[in-house]
């Protein structure tokens, strides 16, 4: 796949992470900027993103929103309902009780991955129907002249502008679906295919414009929410309203009835100035995009994603 051979998935075995420092022999593409690849620090991995705190997704230059995006309400799902997460896989027989999104990366600790002796980490995607194993080395992209992150980083809500890249396992597994897509430069805004790969939750798109039952979906949607059954992100088209950003994507990680309004609480993996939480709550009654075009196909309507398991 876009020249990385990507074997059918089988558990890796610890003596994997053992020995000889891995390097690959190159690293993935990365859009027009000077690069340097860096090793994640020894405190790095000591972050996990606890229960305690939102976390959101930061894209980075070298990232894609709908990555992000998805990432981010994954790890979302990760904190409101921890163990009782589930993520479908088509070698068992049911539901299997893991952590979504971290999930996909070894090697693995108890509760959360942990840095590999030789940095060989291997990533399991759904890729091409079938769950595969993509393997990386421990480097990540920065800039030469800023230092800065080109990659994805995860902070917590309360602390915005910190410099921790967060959770280790986010800018990692994102390095290795960029790879088995062609690189970072890879075109994206849609999160549903980004969820489906780490998760098998299968994406599926409402439309706001043509043909949306308010009622009706809002109730299906805000039941599945309450009991941890659904991931939602959202898409916009060329012309919006408010606060957000056209052609962009967002998680979705909260939803609720307030004083008679549905109310979404809409993060922004890019995050403007204007939103330097990345957080936005918009009632559901009033957002009302219009029709996105180009990305994917022409005059796509703005929507909703749902995952389901």
């Amino acid at each position: 796949m876009n020249g990385c051979k990507l074997d059918l998935w089988t558990e890796p075995m610890e003596r994997e992470f053992e020995g000889e420092k891995f390097r690959e022999k190159e690293e993935p593409d990365m859009p027009d900027v000077d690069v340097v690849w860096r090793d994640i620090g020894r405190e790095d991995w000591e972050v996990d993103g606890g229960i305690d705190e939102v976390w959101t997704v930061r894209q980075g230059t070298g990232a894609d929103c709908s990555v992000a995006a998805g990432l981010g309400v994954s790890l979302e799902h990760d904190r409101l309902w921890d163990s009782k997460v589930c993520r479908f896989d088509y070698d068992l027989p049911e539901l299997t009780k893991v952590q979504l999104g971290s999930s996909s990366l070894y090697p693995r600790g108890p509760y959360q991955p942990r840095p590999a002796e030789n940095g060989r980490h291997v990533v399991k995607l759904l890729l091409n129907g079938a769950w595969r194993g993509v393997i990386i080395d421990a480097l990540l992209p920065y800039s030469k002249s800023t230092s800065k992150p080109l990659h994805a980083t995860t902070q917590p809500i309360s602390s915005p502008h910190s410099t921790s890249i967060g959770p280790p396992w986010i800018p990692l597994a994102t390095k290795a679906y960029f790879k088995a897509l062609g690189g970072y430069t890879v075109r994206g805004s849609d999160p549903g295919p980004d969820i489906y790969a780490f998760t098998g939750w299968i994406p599926e798109r409402l439309s706001l414009r043509e043909g949306f039952q308010r009622e009706k979906e809002w109730k299906r949607i805000y039941k599945a929410w309450k009991s941890g059954k659904v991931l939602v992100t959202l898409g916009t088209g060329k012309v919006v309203q408010r606060e957000l950003v056209p052609f962009h994507a967002y998680g979705i990680i909260g939803l609720r009835e307030e004083k008679g309004e549905r109310v979404l609480d809409i993060v922004d993996p890019g995050s403007t100035p204007r939103q330097p939480d990345g957080v936005l709550e918009e009632s559901m009654d009033q957002l009302s995009l219009t029709p996105r075009e180009g990305m994917h196909q022409e005059n796509s309507p703005a929507n909703l994603q749902v995952h389901l398991p």
